[in-house]
């Protein structure tokens, strides 16, 4: 009896040996999988020899009552403290990164339209401030702010390129020599919530009252001696230059209030639908896209090196190769290519350069 049961107590301990090595192999060499295989081979070797003979664990003294109820009672798991649970650590690597979600990023205001400090800006000039985030329409309308001291200008709002610009076209001239103020407070918000990230301003002055023109007296001549009237003759057509469109200018020639850069013309503001007539009679050499940022545009040549441009035209009304006089309606007003707004942009080619179209435009 004795032997079987030293032999069952020597078995018992290899056997749970064999199991936890089993163990470790598909757990793999982590810290809390190598400790729970320990843990199990201990108690089972324990509870072994809680089986044997009071004789058998001694060859001279019997193991006292209260020996054998400290070898009887299972002796529980110590606490393991980790990082992250024993679950955890069984069904992934420690090394694999946990995902997070990082939180959405605040919108900024990048630039204003016209620039901090800039003067002599045009009276129809629009406004305009761009997001690095799309925007929500009501809240950044409502933070967007134009004052003249402390008289808020109004006018008709406008969303451009995925609504990350919006522009004020003011519902009347700006004043002469006045200061003013663009802002956005906290209050505006992105499309998805997220407030905007800090409070920006900026002040531009508009472009002073000009002198009038001040004529000379005109000199007294003698009375000129009186020779028969000439034979009249009919006057031959004009060949001067003329008005495409007759609105307010709200960019000039060389001003830079977009993001587009040096502006080669003059914008006219008129609503989409409006006739756009040749400035000055030659042939139709351009009658429709042109390029990115033109839309629907006519070009016409003058002869002497000089062409006149219509772009953002929102329809074509002559063909390439027509031959037009001063004041044939070419196309319609409108909002096409690169455009914040319906208007007018015409333009006056020299050769290769762009040059001032009010340098032939008549007086109004």
């Amino acid at each position: 009896m004795l032997r079987v049961a030293v032999a069952t107590a020597l078995t018992v301990p290899v056997v749970g040996l064999i199991i936890g090595e089993s163990l470790a192999r598909r757990l793999g060499p982590s810290r809390p999988a190598l400790l729970i295989v320990g843990l199990l081979a201990g108690t089972i070797a324990i509870s072994a020899l809680s089986t044997l003979p009071i004789g058998a664990r001694s060859s001279t003294t019997p193991a006292p009552i209260a020996d054998r109820e400290f070898l009887a009672i299972p002796i529980p798991a110590p606490t393991v403290r980790a990082t992250e649970p024993v679950a955890w650590s069984l069904a992934r690597s420690p090394s694999e990164p946990l995902e997070v979600t990082p939180a959405p990023e605040a919108p900024a205001v990048v630039r204003f339209r016209p620039r901090n400090g800039w003067v002599g800006v045009s009276r129809f000039a629009a406004v305009s401030v761009r997001f690095s985030r799309p925007m929500d329409h009501a809240s950044t309308e409502e933070a967007f702010q134009v004052v003249v001291g402390d008289t808020p200008v109004t006018g008709t709002f406008r969303w451009a390129e995925g609504d990350t610009v919006l522009v004020l076209t003011p519902a009347s001239a700006l004043p002469y020599g006045a200061g003013i103020a663009l802002s956005v407070d906290v209050g505006a918000r992105a499309a998805d919530g997220v407030a905007l990230a800090e409070a920006r301003s900026v002040t531009f002055t508009v472009q002073q009252r000009p002198a009038p023109t001040v004529r000379p007296a005109p000199t007294v001549r003698p009375a000129p001696t009186v020779r028969p009237a000439p034979t009249v003759r009919p006057a031959p057509p004009s060949s001067g230059w003329r008005w495409p469109l007759l609105g307010p200018i709200t960019q000039r020639f060389g001003e830079s209030l977009t993001q587009y850069g040096f502006h080669y013309g003059v914008d006219i503001d008129g609503k989409t639908g409006d006739p756009v007539r040749a400035a000055r009679g030659g042939r139709v050499v351009v009658a429709g896209a042109y390029d990115q940022c033109g839309g629907l545009e006519v070009h016409i040549d003058h002869g002497d090196g000089l062409a006149s441009w219509y772009r953002h035209l929102s329809r074509i009304d002559v063909a390439k190769g027509t031959l037009v006089e001063a004041g044939t309606v070419i196309g319609r007003v409108g909002d096409k290519g690169c455009s914040l707004g319906s208007h007018l942009h015409f333009a006056i080619r020299k050769g290769s350069t762009f040059v001032d179209p009010l340098g032939y435009l008549p007086p109004r």
